[in-house]
């Protein structure tokens, strides 16, 4: 009998932290990093595309974010970052190179999506405003005119703007091996799905431009994602978790029909996935 691979990945915290309601609260200062799979360095092969869905809580006495770092086995680093006294967020892509985009916000909520050759950073927008119902009056040089079409109306606005964009055709993705991040901010999810398909990251680009989250259980669920920390179950991420408890291995018992308890055969490994019974 065989079953599917268990790929378990436990999110080590440096400083404090807290989970409320599926999201990760980290305060500035604090870091969590996940680059360990069952006990080996973790390795989620290319084609990949990562996305991120954070908000920041950059403050004066605390202005630096360090909100994400991916490490490849090419020991290229892809790094993105906020600094609020510069109002910049910085990013440095497949060539090494930082650019810069800027984002005006002490409480940015953000969408990162990364794909092979792409970065992509959207920001929440929403407001309201006055908006005449017909034409604003009177026109300019005739004071005289009648002050008709001045009765406003409220209009209110929400959108995924997209402050972030970079392309490099000759990028090349190496399997990540570290992903990194930093306070202050809420994360409610990161995932990495393994070799991505065109038609999911058509999926994926269109949920990052959506100010609806109505998509997200389907994108969390890709078959191919091979990195899911959703803070469902403390920091574990990977395809299976119990809770925060560390999986360490298999116990197989069989039981007959005519049997009041089942019977302990062995214990396995936690990467053995085949085990054959004579029984």
């Amino acid at each position: 009998m065989s079953w599917t691979a268990i790929e378990y990945t436990s999110g080590e915290a440096t400083g404090d932290y807290t989970i409320n309601d599926s999201s990760l609260i980290l305060p500035h200062g604090s870091t969590v990093v996940w680059n360990t799979t069952n006990g080996s360095p973790m390795v989620l092969p290319p084609e990949w595309a990562l996305i991120m869905h954070t908000v920041l809580y950059p403050t004066p006495k605390a202005p630096d974010i360090d909100i994400l770092t991916v490490t490849m086995s090419t020991n290229d680093e892809l790094k993105i970052s906020f600094d609020r006294t510069t109002k910049l967020l910085s990013v440095q892509g497949y060539d090494g190179t930082t650019s810069t985009a800027y984002l005006y916000a002490d409480r940015a909520r953000l969408k990162i999506v990364i794909t092979k050759d792409s970065i992509y950073v959207y920001k929440y927008s929403a407001g309201y405003g006055l908006v005449p119902q017909t034409t604003l009056t009177p026109n300019a040089g005739v004071p005289t005119e009648a002050h008709s079409g001045l009765e406003p109306s409220f209009t209110a606005y929400e959108s995924m703007r997209l402050i972030y964009s970079s392309t490099e055709p000759s990028a090349e993705q190496g399997a990540i091996t570290d992903i990194e991040i930093g306070g202050a901010q809420t994360v409610d999810f990161i995932e990495v799905v393994s070799d991505v398909t065109v038609e999911q990251e058509t999926e994926i680009i269109n949920w990052a431009g959506s100010v609806s989250n109505a998509a997200l259980p389907t994108i969390k669920t890709f078959p191919n994602a091979s990195f899911v920390a959703d803070f469902d179950n403390g920091l574990d991420a990977g395809n299976y978790s119990i809770g925060g408890i560390p999986i360490t291995g298999w116990d197989i018992y069989r039981k007959k029909k005519s049997d009041t308890f089942a019977k302990h055969l062995c214990s396995l490994e936690l990467g053995q996935m085949a085990f054959y019974d004579y029984g």
